[in-house]
């Protein structure tokens, strides 16, 4: 039976399904190294290679326009070789090197193109000649510092490079996530609209790319070409430290002939595992002393077979002590040994004063007049300071 040839789609059906593939990809539950993972991944990459022939074969872009020059509709095309790049990451296969190297050559196509078109900023621009472009593991003469590579060496400038990317990059999605809530609450358009982009090639649905309104649409677009941007350059430079890592450990291979990689050989004969050189215990049951007390096999002291029941216990026991008494019992313990006062005998009494007793009469009024005085010298809160010190 003949394979089943793709269904046939227009230029905006086959980009909506590519589309469609990257959610997919992104939202996906299973392992990137999951077969069936790789197989979505092999589609998608399938689905925008026909985007990008059908947008050489119809002519979309041109060398001498500028994004002002290109209509809204197919603006979006511009991002196949970013999508295409960007799920290229994610493929695993046996020359990883050469995967990476030509998703780098698609990144670097669309950051061509975006420059231009008019549409790559300056910062970004020199971000990328002097960080990025200066540094590849095939622009990179040993030997050689660049100004650009001693900037990139400075741990503070990186640092503050990173923090502004990272806060641009979080301001473009909030930005996005703005434009399609004003789209969402756009009327949808009616028939005759989608009719008159028939010309255009809007015949499908993407939710992503709306037509409702042409400003809005092209201000999305513009925006979602912004973070892509920005995205492609943090990724030409984790693409370019991944193929100086993997170029170190071909070097190494080389240099180590012993350390060649298990998929080299046919068939695994364990002569390149770390742990057959570990010898394997034997079941020694011989003497455990020898007759001058050297010790012959390991041994293990453990405790006798009447405690090990009460050490299980223990192990397995609360985390705490329980308690071993109520508290009415521990009170009466503690009065039986005297540590608590009870009785104290009757209170005295205040002496009665005689009133014959002159003199203690008169000295109980100097006293009381006394305390008045003072009362009314030292008011109440007199000295206080609040705590001020």
């Amino acid at each position: 039976m003949a394979a089943t040839s793709p269904p046939t789609r227009s230029l905006h059906g086959e980009f909506a399904h590519a589309r469609t593939l990257y959610s997919a990809l992104d939202d996906s539950p299973l392992a990137s190294s999951h077969p069936t993972y790789q197989q979505q991944v092999l589609e998608a990459l399938d689905t925008l290679a026909r985007c990008a022939s059908l947008v050489r074969q119809l002519g979309v872009f041109s060398r001498n326009e500028t994004v002002e020059d290109v209509n809204t509709a197919d603006l979006r095309y511009l991002l196949v070789d970013a999508y295409t790049a960007e799920i290229m990451t994610k493929r695993m296969d046996a020359d990883r090197d050469a995967t990476l190297t030509q998703a780098a050559k698609l990144y670097e196509a669309f950051l061509a193109t975006c420059e231009h078109m008019e549409i790559l900023s300056k910062e970004d621009k020199l971000y990328l000649d002097n960080h990025i472009r200066s540094t590849a593991p095939d622009a990179v003469d040993v030997g050689v510092v660049t100004t650009a590579t001693s900037a990139r060496m400075d741990p503070d400038r990186r640092r503050l490079e990173k923090i502004s990317r990272f806060k641009r990059e979080k301001a473009t999605r909030i930005k996005l996530k703005d434009l399609h809530a004003q789209i969402a609450h756009r009327p949808k358009p009616t028939p005759s609209d989608a009719h008159e982009h028939n010309d255009n090639d809007m015949d499908d649905d993407d939710p992503d790319f709306p037509t409702a309104d042409e400003d809005l649409t092209r201000s999305l677009t513009l925006t979602t070409i912004d973070l892509f941007i920005q995205k492609a350059l943090d990724s030409l430079k984790l693409i370019h430290d991944e193929r100086s890592l993997l170029a170190s450990h071909r070097l190494h291979l080389a240099n180590n002939p012993t350390l060649t990689p298990h998929r080299d050989s046919p068939k695994d004969t364990g002569s390149t595992r770390l742990d057959s050189r570990v010898p394997k215990p034997t079941a020694y049951t011989g003497p455990l002393l020898a007759e001058d007390g050297h010790i012959l096999r390991p041994f293990v002291i453990t405790p006798a077979k009447k405690d090990r029941a009460q050490i299980a216990k223990g192990v397995f026991g609360y985390g705490h002590n329980l308690p071993t008494m109520s508290v009415d019992t521990y009170l009466q313990q503690e009065m039986e040994r005297g540590n608590f006062l009870s009785g104290g005998g009757k209170q005295p009494e205040k002496p009665v004063m005689d009133d014959n007793d002159n003199d203690a009469a008169d000295a109980e009024t100097y006293k009381a007049r006394e305390w008045d005085e003072f009362k009314d010298y030292n008011p109440a809160g007199w000295g206080n300071r609040h705590n001020k010190g």
